[in-house]
């Protein structure tokens, strides 16, 4: 940094601030056109380690699944992983640990300065504590009663487009497959049976894994995936 500092004849602290992008400096363009010119022609590359050494952030987020193999947080990492992109931060993928304190400890060591959990098998009581943890995490796609760092899908168009996709298909009796019960469960089947009474379907319910009938069509990539074909 010294020595782009040197080349573009400003002082060191200008260089930091621009790589940093202070909004406080006050420099000319012309400066700043020498100052990236120089850093360009000397090819600087800025020490990242050291500098979440200094300032405690490290540029990382952490996406936690609790399975690597779904196609479904393939969809959502990938969102994440553009959104960080345009906000200056890196995504690392990361296995879901039970235990979340512990998580936190690991990723503030690490240089991690958040995370959004994909944890719709912990229990509730294990994700409440999420608003105490020293690292910021955002539960994904569940909501929680007393948390308040969620992201949702809004559930009622999902059940719109669903019961509308299979009652324009012909279909009239629709089972909801879903992971075990929850809070966040019981919204989305409010919304499902909402929806199918006003379309005329008669909808029952089965948790994944324990059900002996299988939709009627294969659904689009959610919290399951059907192993029955389409019609």
């Amino acid at each position: 940094m010294r020595q782009v500092a040197q080349q573009a004849g400003v002082d060191v602290s200008v260089v930091s601030r621009l790589l940093n992008e202070d909004p406080r400096l006050s420099i000319s363009p012309a400066t700043r056109d020498r100052v990236l010119q120089a850093i360009t022609d000397l090819d600087y590359r800025p020490n990242l380690a050291a500098r979440a050494l200094r300032t405690n952030h490290g540029g990382m987020i952490a996406f936690v699944v609790p399975d690597f193999t779904s196609s479904v947080y393939a969809h959502v990492i990938s969102g994440a992983h553009q959104r960080a992109q345009e906000i200056g931060y890196a995504v690392v993928v990361d296995a879901l640990d039970p235990d979340l304190a512990r998580t936190a400890r690991r990723y503030r060591a690490r240089g991690i300065d958040g995370a959004l959990l994909a944890g719709a098998t912990l229990p509730d009581r294990d994700v409440v504590s999420l608003e105490d943890l020293s690292i910021p995490m955002v539960l994904l796609n569940r909501r929680v009663p007393g948390l308040t760092r969620t992201a949702c899908v809004d559930y009622a168009a999902a059940s719109r487009l669903a019961i509308d996709h299979l009652a324009d298909l012909g279909h009239r009796d629709v089972m909801v497959l879903s992971s075990p019960r929850n809070a966040d469960f019981t919204e989305r089947l409010k919304a499902f049976r909402s929806r199918a009474r006003s379309r005329r379907v008669t909808t029952s319910t089965a948790t994944a894994g324990g059900s002996r009938r299988r939709p009627a069509t294969t659904p689009a990539a959610g919290s399951w995936e059907a192993t029955g074909s389409a019609r």
